[in-house]
């Protein structure tokens, strides 16, 4: 399940270097406090508290979206307000939601900053700039508490990675086909279900073709569909995953592999089952 890593601190504590190294490991969709405010989703909005709610609360809105539709993302804002750090856990979902502070005393935020934007607020030529006019609140449970005065960037992003992305991988039985029917027929069912009759995982390869009139009338998002209803009950258990991929022809390999390629056998009424049969007679 794809989740939303959500990293807050004061500004130069270090957040968007550590999220650009994790990115470099792990990938998912950035989402950068200063590149959203110049951008038209939060442009021109300012840094009153409700101004600075409105923003996060529209990030927020956006990282659902992206985890619902698989997306992992890094998120560095300086998010200073617990009650509001909250109210964006609650729209991203609780489960989907880590907290990473990222913590660096003001004297280390000050050196760091090639900007200058401390020394403006200092002045009084920046108003409700926070850790100087405005209140940070130091988050009360975070799922991990990094101290960036003292430890790497390297060191930071081992542990992120450590404690939120090692974790056992299920294992899945392929099935690769064009599964041209509308709906999977009785000869998908067969070989799909015997093998989660086995006990395993299966993971339905959906081929990418182009599309035809006679041969391929049916398109990914049909077929996605399709098999999704049918499965509805083992995709919820993570027993079944549809995947999309390229126009897949053959199987290569050059070596003994660590995976085996396998035939599953099944009746003569089931091989004789035929899609081109199947549409020909709508």
């Amino acid at each position: 399940m794809a989740k939303t890593y959500f990293f807050s601190g004061l500004p130069c504590s270090g957040k968007t270097t550590i999220i650009n190294e994790l990115h470099k490991i792990v990938g998912g969709q950035i989402m950068d406090g200063d590149a959203i405010r110049n951008s038209y989703i939060s442009k021109g909005v300012g840094f009153t508290t409700d101004d600075r709610k409105a923003h996060l609360l529209r990030v927020a809105e956006i990282c659902k979206l992206l985890n619902k539709n698989g997306v992992n993302v890094l998120a560095g804002f300086v998010s200073p307000s617990e009650e509001v750090r909250n109210q964006i856990a609650g729209i991203i979902g609780k489960d989907n939601f880590k907290l990473i502070f990222v913590d660096a005393p003001v004297h280390t935020c000050i050196e760091r900053d090639v900007k200058g934007m401390y020394k403006k607020a200092i002045k009084g030529e920046i108003k409700n700039f926070t850790g100087v006019d405005a209140l940070y609140q130091t988050p009360l449970f975070p799922d991990l508490h990094l101290y960036t005065d003292v430890t790497t960037v390297e060191e930071c992003v081992n542990e992120i990675f450590t404690q939120f992305f090692i974790e056992p991988k299920p294992e899945y039985s392929l099935f690769i086909g064009r599964y041209q029917v509308g709906k999977p027929h009785a000869g998908h069912l067969s070989i799909i279900r015997q093998v989660l009759d086995e006990g395993k995982n299966v993971c339905v390869g959906l081929r990418d073709k182009s599309w035809s009139e006679d041969k391929d009338p049916y398109t990914l998002y049909q077929r996605r569909k399709a098999f999704e209803e049918v499965f509805k009950e083992e995709i919820k258990d993570g027993r079944v995953i549809i995947s999309e991929m390229s126009d897949i022809t053959e199987v290569c390999y050059g070596r003994t592999p660590a995976w085996q390629v396998r035939e599953i056998k099944v009746s003569e009424e089931i091989e004789k089952i035929s899609a081109t049969k199947i549409r020909n007679k709508k």
